[in-house]
């Protein structure tokens, strides 16, 4: 399904394209559309923003629980050594 800003533009392209006889949309509708797919965007890159921030503090603390359980096993191979 594709969203009704999308659809808008890739239509107004291709009139400007000359691959579509129909009359010119208005500058107004095409500005609101441009603003719309802005605003999209916007939102869009703060969402990958976002994921991207808590990939890296998960990352982080799997480092730290990876090192953990390394130090944790490095004991008890001592431990057992020990014996």
């Amino acid at each position: 399904m594709s969203d009704p800003t999308v659809t808008f533009l890739r239509n107004f392209n291709r009139w400007r394209c000359g691959e579509d006889d129909q009359q010119p949309p208005s500058g107004l509708k095409v500005g609101k559309a441009i603003d719309e797919a802005c605003d999209k965007i916007e939102s869009l890159q703060q969402q990958l923003h976002a994921a991207r921030e808590q990939c890296h503090k998960l990352r982080l603390e799997r480092m730290a629980a990876d090192r953990a359980y390394a130090e944790i096993c490095h004991k008890m191979e001592l431990k057992d050594a020990g014996k």
